[in-house]
């Protein structure tokens, strides 16, 4: 997605508009209370979620400051950083099966 958005960004430069990546991680809504591994009537434990008004407030400051990349939270810091670094590791960790 990062490289799609710097070419984005690129083709549009010409033009005046700015492209800005948005990685909101994990943000607080019903999707985490569906999750196929959450109880019923149990709301699912997500660390370091954060709620849609503060990712919307971030991005929204991100856009205006014509930033080309925001990524919002530790943990979706983390995530990201750690996929530049080594992709192949962070496939492997994904991709584990839950036990």
């Amino acid at each position: 997605i990062r490289d799609r958005s710097d070419s984005l960004r690129s083709e549009l430069a010409p033009q005046g508009i700015q492209v800005t990546l948005v990685s909101p991680s994990t943000t607080r809504s019903e999707f985490f209370d569906v999750l196929i591994d959450t109880e019923r009537d149990r709301p699912s434990k997500n660390f370091g979620s954060w709620p849609p008004q503060r990712v919307a407030d971030v991005a929204f400051r991100a856009i205006r400051a014509r930033r080309s990349e925001v990524i919002c939270s530790f943990p979706g810091k983390a995530l990201v950083y750690a996929d530049r670094i080594c992709p192949p590791l962070m496939n492997a960790i994904l991709a584990k099966p839950k036990q």
